[in-house]
């Protein structure tokens, strides 16, 4: 599935899939860029924003995800063994 907007495939990060209190769903990153309150495709005006969890079931975890947890490991272990990046960067 993707957003009507960005035509992007949702995912479980940037692109999370939120419903509009009209039965439209867009993905999260789209709805805050949004300039105007209304719906993008019946234009009602926008009273709440809530996570579409039964799309989300549907959602396989993306490679975004993956990679941001792999990256957040990496900096995890980078500040538990104090490696310095920049001795590292020149080698490569």
């Amino acid at each position: 599935m993707n957003c009507k907007i960005c035509f992007e495939p949702f995912d479980h990060s940037i692109r999370k899939p939120y419903h509009l209190s009209c039965p439209h769903t867009f993905c999260i990153s789209c709805l805050n860029d949004l300039k105007e309150n209304n719906c993008p495709n019946c234009q009602k005006k926008i009273t709440e924003k809530n996570p579409n969890v039964v799309l989300m079931e549907f959602i396989p975890e993306s490679k975004y995800d993956k990679l941001k947890s792999e990256t957040l490991n990496v900096i995890i272990q980078i500040n538990e063994n104090k490696i310095d990046l920049k001795k590292i960067c020149k080698q490569n």
